[in-house]
Protein backbone atom coordinates (compact mmCIF):
# COMPACT_ATOMS: atom_id res chain seq x y z
CA UNK A 1 0.00 0.00 0.00
CA UNK A 2 1.56 3.30 -0.63
CA UNK A 3 0.87 5.87 1.65
CA UNK A 4 0.20 9.21 0.68
CA UNK A 5 1.87 12.89 1.74
CA UNK A 6 0.58 15.81 2.48
CA UNK A 7 2.27 18.87 4.64
CA UNK A 8 4.21 21.57 4.82
CA UNK A 9 7.49 21.98 4.90
CA UNK A 10 9.79 24.78 6.64
CA UNK A 11 13.46 24.27 7.26
CA UNK A 12 15.51 25.89 10.13
CA UNK A 13 16.97 29.49 10.11
CA UNK A 14 20.47 28.41 9.98
CA UNK A 15 23.42 31.07 9.33
CA UNK A 16 23.15 30.95 5.39
CA UNK A 17 20.36 28.92 5.60
CA UNK A 18 17.10 30.27 5.05
CA UNK A 19 13.26 29.68 4.91
CA UNK A 20 11.90 27.00 2.64
CA UNK A 21 8.90 25.60 1.76
CA UNK A 22 7.31 22.66 0.96
CA UNK A 23 4.10 22.87 -0.90
CA UNK A 24 1.81 20.05 -1.94
CA UNK A 25 -0.07 19.24 -4.38
CA UNK A 26 -3.25 17.23 -4.66
CA UNK A 27 -1.15 14.01 -2.97
CA UNK A 28 -1.47 11.62 -5.96
CA UNK A 29 -0.70 8.10 -5.99
CA UNK A 30 2.68 8.07 -7.44
CA UNK A 31 3.28 6.41 -10.61
CA UNK A 32 6.19 3.93 -11.53
CA UNK A 33 7.82 3.72 -7.77
CA UNK A 34 7.52 0.15 -6.24
CA UNK A 35 9.04 -1.27 -2.97
CA UNK A 36 12.07 -2.42 -5.84
CA UNK A 37 13.27 0.72 -7.61
CA UNK A 38 15.67 -0.27 -10.27
CA UNK A 39 16.51 3.55 -11.69
CA UNK A 40 15.95 6.79 -10.97
CA UNK A 41 15.45 9.64 -13.58
CA UNK A 42 16.37 13.04 -13.03
CA UNK A 43 15.40 16.04 -15.00
CA UNK A 44 16.61 19.75 -15.29
CA UNK A 45 14.98 22.16 -16.88
CA UNK A 46 15.32 26.35 -17.04
CA UNK A 47 11.22 26.72 -18.22
CA UNK A 48 12.22 30.68 -19.11
CA UNK A 49 9.69 32.69 -17.76
CA UNK A 50 7.13 30.72 -16.10
CA UNK A 51 4.86 33.76 -14.94
CA UNK A 52 1.48 33.00 -13.70
CA UNK A 53 -1.75 35.27 -14.54
CA UNK A 54 -1.74 37.32 -11.74
CA UNK A 55 0.03 40.75 -11.21
CA UNK A 56 2.06 40.65 -8.05
CA UNK A 57 4.73 43.69 -9.66
CA UNK A 58 7.94 41.83 -10.11
CA UNK A 59 6.70 40.60 -13.45
CA UNK A 60 8.84 40.87 -17.02
CA UNK A 61 7.70 42.81 -19.10
CA UNK A 62 5.23 41.11 -21.48
CA UNK A 63 4.04 38.73 -18.88
CA UNK A 64 2.14 41.18 -16.28
CA UNK A 65 -1.30 40.36 -16.87
CA UNK A 66 -2.52 44.21 -16.10
CA UNK A 67 -0.20 45.97 -18.63
CA UNK A 68 0.35 43.42 -21.15
CA UNK A 69 -1.10 40.73 -23.44
CA UNK A 70 -0.65 38.15 -20.97
CA UNK A 71 -3.70 35.95 -19.46
CA UNK A 72 -4.79 33.00 -18.36
CA UNK A 73 -5.57 31.22 -21.66
CA UNK A 74 -1.73 31.90 -22.74
CA UNK A 75 -0.06 31.13 -18.92
CA UNK A 76 -2.01 27.87 -19.39
CA UNK A 77 -1.11 27.29 -23.13
CA UNK A 78 2.96 27.72 -21.70
CA UNK A 79 2.31 25.13 -18.99
CA UNK A 80 0.93 22.43 -20.86
CA UNK A 81 3.85 22.66 -23.58
CA UNK A 82 6.08 22.82 -20.76
CA UNK A 83 4.60 19.75 -19.29
CA UNK A 84 4.66 18.07 -22.93
CA UNK A 85 8.34 18.20 -22.84
CA UNK A 86 8.62 16.87 -19.60
CA UNK A 87 6.56 13.99 -20.57
CA UNK A 88 8.63 13.27 -23.56
CA UNK A 89 11.64 13.05 -22.03
CA UNK A 90 11.28 9.60 -20.22
CA UNK A 91 8.36 6.65 -20.87
CA UNK A 92 6.48 7.67 -17.33
CA UNK A 93 8.30 11.05 -16.70
CA UNK A 94 10.75 11.77 -14.83
CA UNK A 95 11.34 10.88 -10.90
CA UNK A 96 12.70 13.98 -9.91
CA UNK A 97 12.42 17.63 -11.47
CA UNK A 98 15.13 20.58 -10.99
CA UNK A 99 13.07 23.61 -12.30
CA UNK A 100 14.53 26.99 -12.93
CA UNK A 101 12.60 30.26 -13.94
CA UNK A 102 8.99 29.38 -11.86
CA UNK A 103 7.64 33.00 -10.52
CA UNK A 104 5.92 31.50 -7.51
CA UNK A 105 4.25 28.43 -6.12
CA UNK A 106 0.94 29.33 -7.80
CA UNK A 107 2.64 28.52 -10.93
CA UNK A 108 4.35 25.66 -10.01
CA UNK A 109 1.21 24.14 -8.44
CA UNK A 110 -0.64 24.73 -11.60
CA UNK A 111 2.21 23.02 -13.39
CA UNK A 112 1.98 19.96 -11.73
CA UNK A 113 -1.25 19.35 -10.16
CA UNK A 114 -2.81 20.67 -13.90
CA UNK A 115 -0.62 19.20 -16.72
CA UNK A 116 1.80 16.59 -14.36
CA UNK A 117 -1.69 15.27 -12.88
CA UNK A 118 -1.10 11.67 -14.25
CA UNK A 119 2.78 11.63 -13.84
CA UNK A 120 1.86 11.14 -9.77
CA UNK A 121 3.89 13.64 -8.33
CA UNK A 122 3.13 14.10 -4.49
CA UNK A 123 6.36 16.38 -3.23
CA UNK A 124 6.96 20.38 -4.31
CA UNK A 125 9.39 22.49 -3.06
CA UNK A 126 10.31 25.86 -3.73
CA UNK A 127 13.31 28.62 -2.85
CA UNK A 128 12.50 32.04 -1.90
CA UNK A 129 14.35 34.75 -3.73
CA UNK A 130 13.44 37.88 -1.87
CA UNK A 131 12.65 40.49 -4.17
CA UNK A 132 13.36 37.91 -7.57
CA UNK A 133 10.77 36.80 -10.11
CA UNK A 134 12.52 33.72 -10.75
CA UNK A 135 12.47 30.30 -8.42
CA UNK A 136 13.75 26.95 -8.17
CA UNK A 137 11.81 24.16 -7.55
CA UNK A 138 11.85 20.16 -7.01
CA UNK A 139 9.40 17.93 -7.60
CA UNK A 140 9.57 14.50 -6.76
CA UNK A 141 7.35 11.28 -6.61
CA UNK A 142 10.55 9.99 -3.79
CA UNK A 143 9.80 11.28 -0.44
CA UNK A 144 11.28 14.37 0.59
CA UNK A 145 13.05 14.27 4.22
CA UNK A 146 14.30 17.71 4.87
CA UNK A 147 14.50 20.88 2.89
CA UNK A 148 17.50 23.83 3.01
CA UNK A 149 17.79 27.23 1.12
CA UNK A 150 20.84 28.90 0.88
CA UNK A 151 21.07 32.58 -0.14
CA UNK A 152 24.37 33.93 -1.80
CA UNK A 153 25.30 37.01 -1.08
CA UNK A 154 27.80 39.03 -3.04
CA UNK A 155 29.70 42.07 -0.94
CA UNK A 156 28.51 45.31 -2.26
CA UNK A 157 25.55 43.91 -4.17
CA UNK A 158 23.19 42.20 -1.60
CA UNK A 159 21.39 38.90 -1.57
CA UNK A 160 21.14 36.99 -4.72
CA UNK A 161 19.38 33.92 -5.95
CA UNK A 162 18.96 30.79 -3.42
CA UNK A 163 20.85 27.67 -3.85
CA UNK A 164 17.98 24.74 -3.02
CA UNK A 165 18.95 21.76 -1.23
CA UNK A 166 16.79 18.88 -1.10
CA UNK A 167 17.13 15.78 0.33
CA UNK A 168 15.00 12.47 -0.45
CA UNK A 169 14.77 8.97 0.10
CA UNK A 170 15.34 7.97 -3.46
CA UNK A 171 14.04 3.77 -2.93
CA UNK A 172 15.71 3.40 0.66
CA UNK A 173 18.55 5.64 -0.53
CA UNK A 174 19.14 8.80 0.44
CA UNK A 175 20.07 11.60 -1.97
CA UNK A 176 20.72 15.07 -1.87
CA UNK A 177 19.94 17.21 -4.65
CA UNK A 178 20.76 20.62 -5.34
CA UNK A 179 18.96 23.09 -7.90
CA UNK A 180 20.45 26.30 -8.98
CA UNK A 181 19.98 29.37 -11.28
CA UNK A 182 23.09 31.71 -11.55
CA UNK A 183 23.66 35.03 -12.33
CA UNK A 184 23.50 35.51 -16.09
CA UNK A 185 26.14 37.48 -18.24
CA UNK A 186 23.36 40.46 -18.37
CA UNK A 187 24.20 43.45 -17.26
CA UNK A 188 27.93 43.91 -17.83
CA UNK A 189 29.37 41.00 -19.74
CA UNK A 190 31.23 37.94 -17.94
CA UNK A 191 34.00 39.90 -16.12
CA UNK A 192 31.66 42.03 -14.35
CA UNK A 193 28.95 39.55 -13.63
CA UNK A 194 31.45 36.18 -12.97
CA UNK A 195 32.14 37.39 -9.15
CA UNK A 196 28.54 36.56 -8.67
CA UNK A 197 28.92 32.84 -10.11
CA UNK A 198 31.95 32.75 -7.95
CA UNK A 199 30.74 33.62 -5.16
CA UNK A 200 27.76 30.61 -5.87
CA UNK A 201 29.92 28.16 -6.54
CA UNK A 202 32.03 28.56 -3.51
CA UNK A 203 28.93 28.41 -1.16
CA UNK A 204 27.80 25.73 -2.86
CA UNK A 205 31.15 23.55 -2.65
CA UNK A 206 31.55 24.51 1.18
CA UNK A 207 28.00 22.57 1.74
CA UNK A 208 29.14 19.88 -0.12
CA UNK A 209 32.18 19.51 1.45
CA UNK A 210 30.51 19.76 4.86
CA UNK A 211 28.12 17.03 3.92
CA UNK A 212 30.82 14.88 2.62
CA UNK A 213 32.65 15.01 6.00
CA UNK A 214 29.61 14.03 7.65
CA UNK A 215 28.62 11.44 5.75
CA UNK A 216 31.23 10.44 3.06
CA UNK A 217 29.08 7.66 1.23
CA UNK A 218 26.16 10.41 0.51
CA UNK A 219 25.33 10.74 -3.14
CA UNK A 220 25.05 14.51 -4.22
CA UNK A 221 23.73 15.70 -7.34
CA UNK A 222 23.63 19.34 -8.52
CA UNK A 223 21.14 20.91 -11.18
CA UNK A 224 20.71 23.46 -13.05
CA UNK A 225 21.29 26.72 -15.28
CA UNK A 226 24.71 27.87 -14.26
CA UNK A 227 24.66 30.50 -17.16
CA UNK A 228 28.68 29.11 -17.91
CA UNK A 229 29.53 26.60 -20.21
CA UNK A 230 31.78 23.43 -18.92
CA UNK A 231 34.76 24.90 -20.77
CA UNK A 232 34.17 28.25 -19.64
CA UNK A 233 37.24 28.97 -18.58
CA UNK A 234 38.63 27.71 -22.24
CA UNK A 235 36.43 29.78 -24.05
CA UNK A 236 37.45 32.99 -22.24
CA UNK A 237 41.14 32.05 -22.54
CA UNK A 238 42.14 32.38 -19.21
CA UNK A 239 41.37 36.06 -18.83
CA UNK A 240 39.83 35.72 -15.73
CA UNK A 241 38.70 33.41 -13.79
CA UNK A 242 35.71 31.54 -13.88
CA UNK A 243 32.99 29.71 -11.32
CA UNK A 244 33.56 26.53 -13.31
CA UNK A 245 36.81 25.60 -14.44
CA UNK A 246 38.05 22.10 -15.48
CA UNK A 247 40.77 19.93 -13.78
CA UNK A 248 42.98 19.85 -16.58
CA UNK A 249 42.58 23.39 -17.44
CA UNK A 250 46.59 25.47 -16.49
CA UNK A 251 45.07 27.58 -14.04
CA UNK A 252 46.83 29.73 -11.32
CA UNK A 253 47.35 28.11 -7.48
CA UNK A 254 45.03 30.61 -6.32
CA UNK A 255 42.12 29.70 -7.97
CA UNK A 256 41.87 26.56 -6.07
CA UNK A 257 40.58 27.94 -3.33
CA UNK A 258 36.57 29.32 -5.05
CA UNK A 259 34.41 27.96 -7.28
CA UNK A 260 34.12 24.32 -8.87
CA UNK A 261 36.75 22.09 -10.91
CA UNK A 262 35.32 19.48 -13.13
CA UNK A 263 36.29 16.10 -14.27
CA UNK A 264 35.28 13.80 -16.96
CA UNK A 265 36.30 11.12 -14.99
CA UNK A 266 33.80 8.99 -12.40
CA UNK A 267 36.41 8.49 -9.88
CA UNK A 268 37.81 11.87 -9.33
CA UNK A 269 35.01 13.78 -7.88
CA UNK A 270 36.01 14.68 -4.13
CA UNK A 271 37.38 16.89 -2.11
CA UNK A 272 41.10 17.17 -4.01
CA UNK A 273 43.12 19.65 -1.39
CA UNK A 274 41.66 22.97 -0.97
CA UNK A 275 39.26 22.06 -4.52
CA UNK A 276 36.01 20.43 -4.87
CA UNK A 277 36.09 18.20 -7.53
CA UNK A 278 32.15 17.20 -9.56
CA UNK A 279 31.79 15.23 -12.69
CA UNK A 280 30.14 16.62 -15.55
CA UNK A 281 29.17 14.07 -18.32
CA UNK A 282 29.16 16.89 -20.89
CA UNK A 283 31.60 15.49 -23.33
CA UNK A 284 29.72 12.11 -23.30
CA UNK A 285 28.28 11.04 -26.54
CA UNK A 286 28.94 14.60 -28.69
CA UNK A 287 26.41 16.47 -27.30
CA UNK A 288 26.32 20.18 -28.88
CA UNK A 289 24.59 21.64 -25.94
CA UNK A 290 21.78 22.83 -24.57
CA UNK A 291 21.13 26.16 -25.17
CA UNK A 292 22.33 28.66 -28.64
CA UNK A 293 23.11 31.85 -28.51
CA UNK A 294 23.67 34.07 -31.18
CA UNK A 295 24.47 30.61 -33.27
CA UNK A 296 26.55 29.08 -30.92
CA UNK A 297 25.32 26.22 -28.94
CA UNK A 298 26.68 26.48 -25.07
CA UNK A 299 26.42 24.02 -22.29
CA UNK A 300 25.15 26.23 -19.70
CA UNK A 301 22.87 23.63 -17.90
CA UNK A 302 24.39 21.38 -15.95
CA UNK A 303 24.14 17.78 -14.08
CA UNK A 304 27.32 17.00 -12.33
CA UNK A 305 27.89 14.77 -9.73
CA UNK A 306 29.82 14.00 -6.24
CA UNK A 307 31.64 10.93 -5.45
CA UNK A 308 29.74 7.34 -4.61
CA UNK A 309 28.28 7.01 -8.26
CA UNK A 310 30.52 4.21 -9.38
CA UNK A 311 30.99 2.00 -6.57
CA UNK A 312 28.56 -0.40 -7.54
CA UNK A 313 25.94 0.38 -4.25
CA UNK A 314 23.15 2.88 -3.48
CA UNK A 315 22.92 4.79 -6.67
CA UNK A 316 25.24 4.69 -9.84
CA UNK A 317 25.64 6.91 -12.67
CA UNK A 318 23.72 5.03 -16.21
CA UNK A 319 23.48 7.90 -18.35
CA UNK A 320 23.23 11.44 -19.83
CA UNK A 321 21.25 13.11 -22.28
CA UNK A 322 20.10 16.18 -23.72
CA UNK A 323 16.09 16.25 -23.82
CA UNK A 324 15.36 17.93 -27.33
CA UNK A 325 11.68 16.69 -28.92
CA UNK A 326 11.17 17.41 -32.28
CA UNK A 327 8.35 19.62 -31.86
CA UNK A 328 10.53 21.51 -29.14
CA UNK A 329 12.52 22.72 -31.83
CA UNK A 330 13.20 25.10 -34.62
CA UNK A 331 13.74 23.85 -38.13
CA UNK A 332 18.03 25.03 -37.11
CA UNK A 333 17.36 22.14 -34.25
CA UNK A 334 17.90 24.86 -31.77
CA UNK A 335 15.07 25.37 -28.78
CA UNK A 336 12.35 26.97 -29.74
CA UNK A 337 11.08 29.85 -27.53
CA UNK A 338 8.23 30.57 -26.05
CA UNK A 339 6.49 33.55 -28.53
CA UNK A 340 3.69 35.38 -26.82
CA UNK A 341 2.75 37.05 -30.15
CA UNK A 342 2.53 33.76 -31.60
CA UNK A 343 0.72 31.66 -28.89
CA UNK A 344 3.04 29.12 -29.39
CA UNK A 345 6.71 27.94 -28.19
CA UNK A 346 8.65 26.09 -25.50
CA UNK A 347 11.30 27.21 -23.57
CA UNK A 348 14.73 28.80 -25.00
CA UNK A 349 16.63 25.95 -23.28
CA UNK A 350 16.56 21.94 -23.58
CA UNK A 351 16.42 20.30 -20.41
CA UNK A 352 19.01 17.49 -19.32
CA UNK A 353 18.04 14.37 -18.16
CA UNK A 354 20.24 11.88 -15.78
CA UNK A 355 19.73 8.33 -15.44
CA UNK A 356 20.70 6.45 -12.08
CA UNK A 357 20.88 2.40 -11.65
CA UNK A 358 19.71 1.63 -8.36
CA UNK A 359 21.11 -1.11 -6.15
CA UNK A 360 18.35 -2.83 -3.77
Amino acid sequence: MVRKRCSVWRAPLVGLVVFAVLVLGSCAEPVGLSSEVNEVSILSYNVENLFDDVSDGTEYRGYDPARDNWNTELFERKLENIAAVIEASIPGGPDILGLQEIENAHALSRLVESHLSRLGYTEMVMAPSPDSAFHVAVVSRFPVHSVRSHMVSVPDRGPRRSILEVRLDAGGTPLVVFVNHWKSKFGGGGPHTEPERIESATLLARRIRELLRMEPDLPIVVLGDLNLSYDEYRRVDGAYQTALIRLSDDYPPDFRESGIFLTGDLSQPGSLGPKLVLYSPWKEGGHLGSYSYQGSWETIDHILLGPNFDNGRGLDYEGFSVVAPSFALTNRGTPLRWDTERRSGYSDHLPLLLRLKHYN
